[in-house]
């Protein structure tokens, strides 16, 4: 018979949102389905697990977490590259899944994204001019003498020269070619950009120059962005305000000055104690639960030096902290 499915936390009463916000999401889920033994499908992976928060109009809003915590899969969900198993999106207070065919078509252009590899996103056959022009062909149907020009100009905004625009991806290297990736995400004029782990794969040397054109470009068109990445340090660089993700479940979310000054939970505080030169000391896993040894409870329970009982027995809810942030911690008080 198949296992039962993890118990997943109910969503707080009054969850982390804003008063008038660009983008909010409700307690949005991924489930993939594995196969069973014998027939039918047993439990399968909660890549998401009801996780709600909102991204203020200008603000950039950081997701951060380690490799398959569900950063990505969340951003492909808002950019409805991937269906949600539950939950809501709303965009500008409509709701965003409900779209579909044209509707879906004509509104998809106000939410664009960046993608991690800047070698896997482009396609090597097109010129640039083609990669940079086919969301003007597909979606605002420019003239040819239009979409030129267009394209200039947006290689331009991203500090590149025109005149490349002939050349093909394999002819530029890894920044130059997230750049182009870039202008392609805001022909449209977005009015959220999703960057996923957009420097990731580039050089260190070349990282900082992204991030400042994303800042750059942020700022001059007055757009929303929620920032994936695994590096805290990034985040630090770039975000207003951070949630932190662990199997899934969102266990912190706060103002970014305030997460790295004074994380409540013990996942973001391990985090912390990673970046190299932090000071921070780590605390020691327990020598026996291995990670994920509790799916009824907290999920960090298993790597947890605080954990109890109650921690193995029931998951925490994300909740109001009195420093100004949200914490799913049963023993965030105590500690």
């Amino acid at each position: 018979m198949p296992s039962p499915a993890p118990a997943r936390p109910e969503p707080a009463a009054d969850a982390p949102l804003l008063a008038a916000p660009l983008l909010e999401v409700q307690d949005l889920a991924k489930h993939y389905p594995l196969p069973g033994r014998w027939f039918g499908m047993a439990a399968g992976v909660r890549a998401v697990d009801g996780v709600s928060f909102a991204i203020g109009r200008q603000e950039t809003f950081g997701l951060v977490g380690e490799s398959g915590s569900g950063k990505s899969t969340i951003g492909r969900m808002i950019a409805r590259l991937i269906d949600p198993s539950g939950g809501r999106i709303r965009f500008q207070d409509r709701d965003w899944l409900a779209l579909s065919g044209a509707a879906l078509r004509r509104e998809r252009r106000r939410v664009q994204m960046v993608f991690q590899s800047p070698y896997a996103s482009l396609d090597p056959r097109w010129r640039v001019a083609d990669i940079v022009a086919e969301p003007l062909r597909t979606h605002l149907r420019l003239p040819a003498a239009e979409r030129r020009d267009r394209v200039a100009e947006l290689l331009q905004a991203v500090g590149l020269d025109p005149a490349v625009a002939d050349r093909h991806p394999h002819q530029f290297s890894g920044g130059q070619r997230q750049r182009i990736g870039i202008a392609r995400a805001i022909a449209l004029e977005p009015e959220l950009l999703i960057a996923d782990e957009p420097v990731s794969a580039l050089d260190v040397s070349v990282q900082a120059q992204i991030l400042a054109l994303l800042q750059e470009i942020k700022a001059r068109r007055r757009l929303s962005m929620l920032f994936i990445s695994h590096d805290l340090s990034v985040v630090a660089y770039l975000c207003d305000r951070v949630g932190v993700l662990y199997h899934g479940r969102l266990v912190e979310l706060a103002p970014t000055r305030a997460l790295f000054d004074a994380p409540r939970h013990p996942y973001t505080r391990a985090l912390l104690a990673a970046i190299p030169g932090s000071g921070r000391r780590r605390e020691a896993a327990p020598p026996t639960a291995p990670a994920g040894a509790a799916p009824e409870g907290c999920a960090y329970a298993g790597r947890c030096p605080h954990a109890r009982d109650l921690c193995r027995g029931a998951a925490p809810s994300l909740r109001p902290d009195p420093a100004g942030g949200w914490v799913a911690c049963h023993r965030a008080g105590e500690i």
